[in-house]
């Protein structure tokens, strides 16, 4: 059930501007994760995913530009967040915390907090951040976690750092026709000045049909670097 919820969220997430058929689905989703933590308050894994829906959905109002362009969580202005979403999150990691079992809802519930921490101090803990992901892949290996892992490194360390994580990955053929792929891949060659390679990759997830939000974004900084 939890995976279900889990999946069914992430296709709308995925549309920051929410103008898919999959766009009720995250008011459903934060419905429906909500009940079940108050079905099961026992559930440790419950309430973490009641975290993080409510975590992730809590920046939707900063997640686009005055032209419909997605907006990344690293440049959005926190002052839009949902504090009362935020705050939801907060107490049921409290409870999750509480029952003393960790999995990978809470672990995820938890980069999601380290984010929005940036509403109260400024900044991202991008060290912890990475921490948390390698916790995470230690008990669900995934692809989107690696790559997200490698874009957290980029902050904490340096663009390069992101970049061999990346490459480190493997199967290229499989990842290249993945969009957070080559999104990420992005914006690592342009933090790192290799503004040809960001341009490549850049193109490469347009091809992909991005989103409405997302293309405008991947398009608007295709434009940056003159291409």
């Amino acid at each position: 059930m939890l995976a279900t919820l889990e999946i069914a969220y992430a296709q709308a997430y995925e549309d920051a501007a929410l103008a898919s058929d999959a766009a009720d689905l995250a008011a459903e989703a934060l419905r429906l994760t909500g009940l079940l933590a108050d079905l099961l308050p026992d559930e440790p894994e419950v309430l973490g995913l009641a975290a993080l829906v409510r975590l992730t959905e809590a920046r939707r109002p900063a997640r686009i530009d005055a032209a419909g362009a997605m907006i990344p969580l690293s440049e959005q202005d926190v002052r839009a967040w949902d504090r009362r979403l935020i705050h939801e999150a907060a107490a049921y990691m409290r409870r999750a915390a509480a029952l003393e079992r960790s999995g990978p809802y809470q672990l995820m519930a938890a980069i999601h907090a380290t984010h929005a921490a940036r509403l109260e101090t400024g900044v991202t803990a991008w060290s912890d951040v990475v921490t948390l992901y390698d916790l995470l892949l230690k008990v669900r290996p995934s692809a989107v976690a690696q790559v997200n892992r490698a874009v957290a490194l980029g902050e904490a360390e340096t663009p390069e750092a992101g970049l061999a994580a990346l490459a480190a990955l493997g199967d290229a053929p499989r990842l290249a026709g993945w969009l957070p792929y080559q999104a990420a891949r992005a914006g690592l060659f342009a933090k790192a000045g290799r503004e040809a390679e960001a341009a490549e990759a850049l193109r490469a997830a347009l091809r992909l049909g991005p989103a409405p939000a997302e293309r405008l974004f991947l398009a608007k900084r295709l434009g940056a670097l003159g291409g």
